[in-house]
């Protein structure tokens, strides 16, 4: 006859062993989750090295850099848009070990800004017709949330909007330059086409009335 005491151990022991299995098969979906989005960052930089090298060698040999230049920067900013939604959604499960969604997120957020100033630099070079918009929020802030819906909607009916997001309380210096600049103290803060500042959730017919 089976005692007690066993079955209460080999009770312990499957429990034991399942949750460290379930442990094990979390850390192995992360490190899948990590790995992917720095696949992903490194394409996106790589691009972008790769367009200025095209620029560069257009510059030294001749050539219209302005033409194909629209066409490269629009893949650049739509790269980084499906990193930041990645981003988004890993961050709102948890699903990232903090060091390393850090410096994930410090990454993708200096390459928003070298885009950014990319876009900017293009719309006075080649006379460009897009609007940019730099959003800042707040993590913990369901005005920052619904902000971020908005723009989402923005982004998929017009195709030449480009649109920044930053976490606003993240450390990072270019971060800390790029508020300064604006004077972005609060959050949602939208920035559009380096101009305005607006310190308040807009809806989605107002900023097309601006763009």
């Amino acid at each position: 006859m089976v005692s007690y005491k066993k079955i209460v151990f080999v009770s312990l022991a499957i429990t034991i062993l399942v949750f460290f299995s379930g442990l094990l098969l979390g850390l192995s979906v992360d490190d899948t989750r990590l790995s992917d989005l720095v696949i992903d960052l490194n394409k996106n930089e790589l691009n972008r090295e790769s367009y200025l090298v095209e620029q560069d060698f257009i510059s030294s040999f001749g050539g219209d850099a302005c033409e194909l230049s629209n066409t490269r920067v629009e893949v650049l900013s739509n790269e980084l848009g499906s990193l930041g939604r990645l981003l988004t959604k890993y961050e709102s499960k948890g699903t990232l070990r903090s060091s390393e969604y850090d410096y994930l997120k410090s990454r993708y957020f200096l390459l928003e800004i070298k885009t950014y100033t990319l876009l900017n630099n293009l719309k006075q070079k080649c006379g460009y017709n897009f609007n940019t918009i730099l959003f800042f929020y707040d993590i913990n802030d369901q005005s920052s949330l619904n902000q971020g819906y908005v723009l989402d909607s923005l982004v998929q009916n017009q195709k030449s909007v480009h649109v920044f997001s930053f976490d606003r309380n993240f450390n990072e210096p270019a971060l800390e330059t790029l508020k300064s600049h604006y004077n972005v103290i609060g959050s949602p803060s939208l920035v559009i086409n380096d101009g305005l500042v607006e310190e308040r959730l807009m809806g989605i017919e107002e900023l097309k009335s601006l763009l």
